[in-house]
C-alpha cells in the first residue's frame, strides 16, 4: 500500500494499492508493469498478468491490465511518485479501499481482484512473508513478455 505524494498530476495525496502507468509504443502490458515496478520501488522481477478490464475511470474509460508479483527484496520507492508505504493485513487493506482518499480507480481493480481470486488462498496479508509463500523461477524485469519464468503465489 502507498499514498501518492502531494506533487502528482492525479489523485495526489490518495492511497493506491497498485504501481503502474501507461503501456508504451511496442510494449507488453507485462513489460510496462515489470517496468513501472523499477521505476516506482526499485524492484525487477517479471509479473504475471491476472486479467484485463474496460475501468470505469474517474477520468475516463480506459483498460486496465492487472498483474500481480511477489516483491521479496528491500523496496526503495521514489520519493516523486510515493509519500508513504507500508504492508497491510487483509483486513486493514479492506477497510482502506472504502476510504475517501483511496484512488476510486484502484478501488474498481481490488474489487474485480478479490472476485476472481481463489477463496482457499489469501493472497493479500495471509500473515505469510514473500518468502513463505511457494515459487516457480523468478524472471527479469528487462525480459518479460518473452516466455521466460514468471513468479507465482
Amino acid at each position: 500500500m502507498h499514498r501518492r505524494t502531494e506533487g502528482t498530476s492525479r489523485f495526489p495525496g490518495h492511497f493506491n494499492w497498485m504501481l503502474g502507468g501507461a503501456v508504451e509504443v511496442a510494449e507488453t502490458y507485462e513489460q510496462a508493469a515489470a517496468r513501472e515496478l523499477e521505476e516506482e520501488i526499485g524492484v525487477r522481477t517479471c509479473p504475471r498478468f491476472v486479467f484485463k478490464f474496460r475501468c470505469t475511470g474517474a477520468i475516463s474509460p480506459y483498460w486496465l491490465g492487472l498483474h500481480e508479483v511477489v516483491v521479496d527484496e528491500p523496496i526503495e520507492p521514489d520519493p516523486e511518485e510515493i509519500a508513504w508505504h507500508d504492508w497491510l493485513t487483509e483486513h486493514e487493506l479492506n477497510e482502506l479501499v472504502r476510504h475517501d482518499a483511496f484512488v476510486p480507480d484502484a478501488r474498481e481493480a481490488f474489487e474485480r481482484y478479490c472476485a476472481i481470486r481463489p477463496r482457499t488462498q489469501s493472497r493479500v496479508g495471509s500473515g505469510q512473508t514473500p518468502t513463505d509463500r511457494p515459487r516457480e523461477g523468478r524472471g527479469h524485469g528487462g525480459q518479460c513478455g518473452g516466455g521466460h519464468a514468471r513468479e507465482r503465489w
